[in-house]
């Protein structure tokens, strides 16, 4: 995990498969993660499949379905297992 300045676009047209970025964390269990990002839906017209999904292991940790161009902070935090596995889809 990493602080800063940075940006991530993902996302497909509706009639593509599913775009995900995964990330398997292995450490220490116990203790905590936490992450902080904004969401922006570049103005994606109104677009009511429009989503993004912040998973732990396949469990939902932040869940935006956002029609309207807007951008949101979002915050989440989980404990850690030893192995876990943080996947972005949208």
């Amino acid at each position: 995990m990493t602080s800063g300045h940075f940006a991530l676009s993902i996302g497909n047209v509706d009639s593509e498969p599913l775009a995900c970025l995964n990330e398997t964390l292995v450490d220490e269990a116990g203790g905590t993660y936490s992450g902080t990002f904004y969401a922006y839906d570049g103005g994606a017209g109104g677009d009511a499949g429009a989503f993004l999904t912040i998973s732990l292991n396949g469990v939902p940790l932040v869940k935006w379905n956002e029609t309207a161009s807007s951008c949101a902070n979002y915050t989440f935090a989980f404990a850690r297992t030893g192995r876990d596995t943080l996947t972005i889809s949208a």
